[in-house]
C-alpha cells in the first residue's frame, strides 16, 4: 500500500489526467460536426451512430480511470522493487 505522503500526489495527478481526458472529449465532441460537414460522401448512406448517454460516458470514464490507476498501481510497485533492490 503507497504511504500517505504518496496519496495527496496521486490522487492529484489522477484528477489532473481525468480533467486531461475531460477536455480531449470535449474537444472530440466539438470537432464532430465539423467533420461530419466536411464529408463528400452524403449522411444518408451510411446510418449516424446513436450518441452515448451521460451514463455511458460515465461508465467509459470510471473503465478508464480505474485501468488508469491499476496503470499507476503497477509502476509504483516496479518502482518500490527497484528501489528496494538498489537498497
Amino acid at each position: 500500500m503507497a504511504s500517505s505522503s504518496l496519496v495527496d500526489p496521486r490522487i492529484n495527478r489522477l484528477e489532473s489526467q481525468v480533467r486531461s481526458l475531460q477536455s480531449q472529449v470535449t474537444r472530440l465532441q466539438s470537432q464532430l460536426p465539423r467533420a461530419s460537414n466536411s464529408r463528400t460522401a452524403p449522411q444518408s448512406t451510411s446510418p449516424r451512430p446513436e450518441e452515448p448517454s451521460f451514463d455511458q460516458q460515465f461508465d467509459t470514464l470510471a473503465i478508464l480511470i480505474i485501468e488508469l490507476q491499476e496503470r499507476v498501481s503497477v509502476l509504483e510497485a516496479r518502482i518500490d522493487a527497484t528501489t528496494s533492490a538498489s537498497d
